[in-house]
Protein backbone atom coordinates (compact mmCIF):
# COMPACT_ATOMS: atom_id res chain seq x y z
CA UNK A 1 0.00 0.00 0.00
CA UNK A 2 1.29 3.75 -0.38
CA UNK A 3 3.14 4.62 2.34
CA UNK A 4 1.63 8.14 2.32
CA UNK A 5 -2.19 7.18 2.33
CA UNK A 6 -3.69 6.14 5.56
CA UNK A 7 -7.03 4.47 4.94
CA UNK A 8 -10.00 5.52 6.19
CA UNK A 9 -11.93 2.63 7.86
CA UNK A 10 -14.79 1.07 10.11
CA UNK A 11 -14.52 -2.08 11.62
CA UNK A 12 -18.04 -3.13 13.12
CA UNK A 13 -19.80 -6.68 13.26
CA UNK A 14 -18.32 -10.28 13.20
CA UNK A 15 -18.74 -13.22 10.50
CA UNK A 16 -16.95 -13.38 6.78
CA UNK A 17 -15.55 -10.34 6.06
CA UNK A 18 -17.79 -7.64 4.23
CA UNK A 19 -15.68 -4.57 2.58
CA UNK A 20 -17.58 -1.87 1.21
CA UNK A 21 -15.27 1.06 -1.16
CA UNK A 22 -16.06 4.09 -0.21
CA UNK A 23 -14.40 7.69 -0.59
CA UNK A 24 -13.16 8.71 2.84
CA UNK A 25 -9.74 7.72 2.12
CA UNK A 26 -7.50 10.84 1.76
CA UNK A 27 -6.42 10.96 -1.38
CA UNK A 28 -1.74 9.87 -1.93
CA UNK A 29 0.22 11.39 -4.33
CA UNK A 30 0.75 8.11 -6.33
CA UNK A 31 -1.19 7.69 -9.40
CA UNK A 32 -4.84 7.72 -9.44
CA UNK A 33 -5.58 4.72 -10.96
CA UNK A 34 -8.10 1.91 -10.39
CA UNK A 35 -5.09 -1.03 -10.56
CA UNK A 36 -3.93 1.04 -7.73
CA UNK A 37 -6.37 1.22 -6.04
CA UNK A 38 -6.92 -2.59 -6.17
CA UNK A 39 -3.73 -3.32 -5.25
CA UNK A 40 -4.23 -0.82 -2.28
CA UNK A 41 -6.59 -2.79 -1.38
CA UNK A 42 -5.25 -6.03 -1.61
CA UNK A 43 -2.24 -4.62 0.62
CA UNK A 44 -5.26 -3.31 2.81
CA UNK A 45 -6.52 -7.11 3.77
CA UNK A 46 -3.05 -8.04 4.09
CA UNK A 47 -2.48 -5.66 6.86
CA UNK A 48 -5.72 -6.56 8.54
CA UNK A 49 -5.27 -10.37 8.19
CA UNK A 50 -8.39 -10.87 6.05
CA UNK A 51 -7.68 -13.99 3.39
CA UNK A 52 -10.76 -13.57 1.71
CA UNK A 53 -13.85 -10.73 1.39
CA UNK A 54 -16.89 -10.08 -0.27
CA UNK A 55 -16.27 -6.43 -1.69
CA UNK A 56 -19.61 -4.05 -2.70
CA UNK A 57 -18.43 -0.71 -4.58
CA UNK A 58 -20.53 1.69 -6.74
CA UNK A 59 -19.17 3.66 -9.13
CA UNK A 60 -15.37 3.93 -9.40
CA UNK A 61 -15.64 1.48 -6.39
CA UNK A 62 -17.43 -0.97 -8.20
CA UNK A 63 -14.51 -0.33 -10.84
CA UNK A 64 -12.05 -1.17 -8.03
CA UNK A 65 -13.95 -4.07 -6.96
CA UNK A 66 -14.09 -5.12 -10.81
CA UNK A 67 -10.12 -4.90 -10.95
CA UNK A 68 -9.27 -6.76 -7.52
CA UNK A 69 -11.52 -9.39 -8.24
CA UNK A 70 -9.77 -10.27 -11.97
CA UNK A 71 -6.42 -9.66 -10.16
CA UNK A 72 -7.04 -11.33 -6.77
CA UNK A 73 -9.41 -13.75 -7.76
CA UNK A 74 -8.33 -16.12 -4.53
CA UNK A 75 -9.09 -13.38 -2.00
Amino acid sequence: MAEDISNYYIESGSGEAFILLHGKTPRGVKPFTIEQFADDLSSFMEEHSIEKADILGFSDGGNIALVFTLKYPQK
